[in-house]
């Protein structure tokens, strides 16, 4: 009763309750009553609403229409143009009522800050059949924000936009319902990826282990989509270690990836591998990712490189991969074979030049049969005999007759060039290599000699990284340069 003055107007406004001004003879149990049914009939009113929306949606739903029908019905039902976000707040469908134009660009403008809407789901409960709706002021539109809550973690925003004085409680409930049929259609879209994944994974692991014959392999191979009779490549990616607590399970001085990570590593090979329209397989196995990547033919490795390199710079958000690659051999027998290049591949690649960077078992030469000798006493005294001098001398004086070796090989014995990478007068270089005969006692101008310092150097550099394997520091050199033939 009474006038309301200044302060308890700007006090209700505040606390977004409503002030009435009543007449002196008004009866306030008739005015509880009046009340009280009027807010009975707007939340059953409210709730039919919800339910009409639920249940169109949900329709939409079960006929297999998918997420874009989805919010395209939310756009007719409401009369605002309504955006389903992903987790990371890029736009994944659009929407706008009736015969309205709306671009990306202009939408972008009325949407939320994504650290905003992150700021503002601090303290709210994450029920995937009731998850908040927040209402976040922007220009030139304000926006009604809900999470779509999947396996307990925010799969995405849907987000309706229309002018702030218009965005009301019926929208606000059909955002809710909305938000919870979009959490449906993603729990059904995952368990048919994940069924898909399964029998990809089951295909795969029957080729790797020929355990089915050719025609039942092939046969199935079309059922999936892919067509194993033309050439391909295997590609092995496998993430590096991070370090960080909880990463992963320590398996001697290495922490290995959790089946998780693997998972989540080969869905983001697998949208690559689509963005590019290549019909590859691709499967998480064990603590790696394989890839069958179709080649041209005749065969030619150039595309399954290009794809290796574009997977580098597209994971590199996520941490650093190792990538092999094994080479084309003919039949189903050959990609069990080249899967097993890959892996070797990608293992020698680590060990010898450091993790992050693709390997090709092709490029690999000679360090393949140094790698598997790298156990055996005898590859350690054949390094030990033919290079032992020149690094006995080399500590005792401060010289590099070691490295001086190593860049003129790398150099193809071309004197300029190693002089030129060692920044030293050709003079200086002749001295050095002069040296370096007397003091190895071998003869640089003998095939024989130069090949067995040739091949104790490379021996050197493999029982060098197997004793302390690499885990960063600058780029190694390039690879076909360092592991190609004599």
């Amino acid at each position: 009763m009474g006038e309301a003055d200044a302060e308890a107007i700007a006090r209700a406004n505040q606390a977004g309750l409503p002030l009435l001004h009543l007449p002196p003879a008004t009866s306030l149990y008739d005015l509880e009553q009046s009340i009280a049914r009027v807010v009975f009939e707007r939340r059953s009113q409210l709730y039919q609403q919800a339910m009409d929306v639920h249940r169109q949606l949900v329709e939409l739903s079960i006929a297999g229409r998918g997420l874009p029908a989805i919010v395209e019905r939310l756009a007719e039902i409401t009369g605002r143009i309504v955006v389903l976000q992903s987790s990371a707040f890029q736009v994944e469908h659009l929407a706008a009522p009736g015969d309205r134009n709306v671009s990306r660009e202009e939408v972008a403008a009325s949407l939320p800050d994504g650290e905003a809407v992150l700021s503002r789901l601090k303290g709210h409960s994450l029920l995937a059949s009731n998850p908040p709706v927040l209402r976040l002021a922007s220009t030139p539109l304000a926006a009604l924000v809900a999470p779509v809550v999947a396996q307990e973690t925010v799969g995405g925003y849907l987000c309706l936009l229309g002018p702030e004085d218009e965005l009301d409680d019926a929208d606000r409930v059909a955002l809710a319902r909305a938000s919870v049929v979009c959490t449906l259609e993603l729990a059904k879209q995952h368990a048919v990826v994940e069924a898909e994944q399964r029998l990809r994974g089951d295909f795969l692991e029957d080729l790797l282990e020929g355990s089915a014959s050719d025609e039942v392999l092939l046969s199935r191979a079309r059922h999936l989509g892919y067509e194993l009779g033309q050439p391909h490549s295997t590609l092995v990616v496998r993430p590096e270690p991070t370090g960080a607590v909880g990463s992963g399970r320590v398996h001697g001085d290495e922490r290995t990836a959790d089946a998780t990570a693997v998972a989540e590593l080969a869905r983001s090979i697998a949208r690559h591998v689509a963005s590019r329209k290549l019909k590859a397989p691709v499967v998480a196995r064990e603590q790696s990712v394989v890839v069958l990547c179709p080649l041209p033919a005749p065969p030619d490795l150039g595309p399954a490189r290009e794809l290796a390199q574009g997977l580098l710079g597209r994971l590199a958000e996520r941490g650093r991969v190792s990538i092999g690659i094994g080479r084309y051999r003919p039949g189903l027998a050959g990609l069990r074979t080249g899967y097993h290049e890959a892996e070797q591949a990608l293992s020698i690649g680590r060990h010898l030049f450091g993790p992050g960077q693709v390997t090709c078992f092709a490029d690999l030469g000679t360090y393949r049969l140094l790698f598997a000798l790298r156990e055996n006493p005898e590859l350690a005294d054949f390094c030990r005999e033919t290079l032992s001098a020149l690094a006995e001398y080399d500590a005792r004086n401060g010289t590099e007759l070691v490295r001086t070796l190593d860049a003129f090989f790398a150099h193809r014995a071309n004197l300029q060039a190693t002089a030129e990478a060692l920044f030293l007068h050709r003079n200086s270089l002749a001295y050095r290599l002069k040296r370096i005969e007397e003091v190895s006692g071998l003869n640089l101008d003998d095939f024989e000699d130069r090949f067995r310092l040739q091949l104790a150097l490379k021996a050197r550099q493999v029982l060098s990284q197997s004793e302390a394997p690499k885990g960063g520091g600058p780029n190694p050199p390039a690879l076909p340069e360092r592991a190609r033939g004599w």
